[in-house]
């Protein structure tokens, strides 16, 4: 992962590159940018829960 962009190998070996608005490392501290539930929902959660309860439609997607 590097910023809003995750770069996979697949079985082949064959690179294949993903950007996102936003990429929050959650899995392990193992490369230094452990990101913490309070992090997301600081990030996310408040502005999306504002706007939800102002009748927008709000959506997070999260995968992992």
């Amino acid at each position: 992962m590097d910023g809003n962009k995750l770069t996979i190998k697949n079985t082949g070996g064959e690179e294949k590159e993903f950007k996102f608005d936003r990429c929050i490392w959650s899995t392990d501290d193992s490369h230094g940018g452990l990101k913490s539930n309070t992090h997301v929902y600081d990030d996310l959660g408040k502005t999306l829960l504002s706007n939800a309860f102002n009748g927008y439609n709000a959506t997070i997607f999260a995968y992992g």
